[in-house]
């Protein structure tokens, strides 16, 4: 476990599993309150990767059209249970994944974004990730 700044503490876990399954469940939940239309979800982050230690929650990724009613997405995400952060994220130097809403219900971690180039890179990335598992087990244990 390590800390980031004062207050948030990180606790890695060697790879569950049941994440990819738990995700899949609650991607089809989400789906069915929010639609498929306008929204692509995506499992995203370390717990993505079966070869690498992990932070022990589920990162999601909601990537959102243009032109959709934020309010009733924000509604339906609390209705299913989830907590909604107004607090902003600090964009990172690169202005790489800069998320202007998360929703938390352990042990899902939901942040949201338009789509954008950033996005469909951070996907293609962990897809080739995921293809190439020597890759991700060099950087697990950098």
């Amino acid at each position: 476990m390590y800390s980031i700044g004062k207050s948030m503490k990180v606790k890695h876990t060697v790879h569950n599993p049941n994440w990819e399954s738990m995700f899949q469940a609650e991607k089809q939940r989400i789906q069915s309150a929010i639609g498929t239309e306008n929204f692509d979800i995506h499992h995203v982050g370390s717990t993505a990767l079966p070869d690498i230690v992990a932070q022990d929650s589920i990162h999601t990724l909601i990537e959102i059209a243009e032109g959709i009613n934020l309010d009733e997405f924000k509604q339906a995400m609390v209705n299913l249970g989830y907590e909604f952060s107004d607090r902003t994220h600090k964009q990172l130097d690169n202005k790489f994944l800069p998320p202007f809403m998360t929703f938390k219900k352990l042990p899902f971690n939901i942040s949201t974004a338009f789509q954008s180039t950033e996005i469909h890179n951070l996907i293609l990335f962990r897809d080739y990730m995921l293809k190439h598992p020597g890759c991700s087990r060099r950087i697990s244990k950098d």
